[in-house]
């Protein structure tokens, strides 16, 4: 009988070739924040590093990694995600996870013998892209933030992500169905995905293998910052503007207007606090404006890395 990692794997496998990607497996250790992050390698080119949102992995970014030639991407397993290991301090209060979030990036291009990369994030991937940015500048060549970004300003959340609940009362591994993952991911602020036929049966499949077969519920759920409270946001999540500040890259913010978590005024600010940042607002598109318009995201990105 095949182990949790082998029914992962081929859940994931089967989706990466739905979106023609072939990619190779490495698994790295980081020097001093501890742990092993598993990262898929595609493709040829300067390097393009991918850091996924909440609940996900770097696999959810294959459709656009399908588009994109020349390049040579690094799709993440964020630690404590997919096949990731935690770091050997796990991050419980707010104080660790930022101090943790200001090195992974630079310690993941360390382990990787990489000295710079371009850094495409989403979601809670742009919370540890950005303070990484500004603790690291010389180790970006260029951001890409796709959806909304970790630490702008938050409108709303699903009820799920506003409840604190207890860790010993998450289940590392949910024995979700197919029906219980769409739910949870229309919830998220994928509706208009769902709905539009942008989300293939094998990318759900592998959604629930990811949920099912690895930890990332439960770590997800206990160790990372809650931007958003019962009744109101929780502001020392959100990036300070001297933080902010320091990210002098060039940034590319492709970002949907029907965002759950912040639409067109959240963009417009958290663009406004960086100093070379470009704003692209993606009509009726969602959380995850890639899936929505995956030509528009691919050029897009293209257009950027190539500028």
């Amino acid at each position: 009988m095949a182990d949790s990692s082998t029914k992962y794997k081929e859940a994931e496998t089967a989706f990466l070739a739905s979106e023609g990607v072939r990619a190779e497996e490495i698994v790295v250790s980081l020097e001093n924040l501890g742990g092993t992050v598993r990262l898929l390698v595609s493709g040829k080119g300067p390097p393009v590093l991918f850091v996924p949102g909440v609940m996900s992995t770097g696999a959810v970014f294959a459709g656009l990694v399908g588009r994109l030639a020349g390049f040579r991407c690094f799709m993440l397993d964020r630690p404590g995600t997919g096949l990731s290991s935690l770091p050997h301090e796990t991050p419980t209060d707010l104080p660790r996870q930022k101090r943790f979030a200001d090195e992974l990036l630079a310690e993941v291009l360390d382990a990787l013998d990489l000295e710079r990369a371009h850094v495409v994030s989403t979601s809670l991937g742009g919370w540890f892209t950005f303070r990484s940015a500004a603790a690291h500048p010389d180790r970006f060549i260029s951001i890409t933030g796709l959806a909304f970004q970790g630490g702008a300003r938050v409108v709303d959340a699903p009820l799920s992500m506003r409840l604190p609940a207890p860790a010993w009362l998450l289940p590392k591994r949910p024995k979700l169905t197919k029906g219980m993952v769409r739910a949870m991911v229309k919830s998220a602020g994928m509706r208009g995905a769902f709905e539009n036929g942008k989300i293939s049966d094998e990318m759900l499949l592998w959604m629930v293998a990811l949920l099912r077969y690895t930890d990332t519920f439960g770590n997800d759920s206990t160790y990372n910052p809650r931007p958003i409270g019962l009744r109101r946001p929780t502001e020392a999540v959100r990036h300070p503007a001297d933080l902010l500040a320091k990210v002098t890259v060039p940034v590319h913010l492709f970002w949907g207007s029907d965002d759950l978590f912040g639409g067109q005024d959240s963009a417009e600010e958290f663009a406004g606090q960086l100093p070379n940042a470009s704003l692209q607002m993606v009509e009726r598109a969602g959380h995850a404006p890639w899936l929505d318009e995956p030509e528009l995201a691919a050029a897009a990105l293209l257009g950027h890395l190539t500028s």
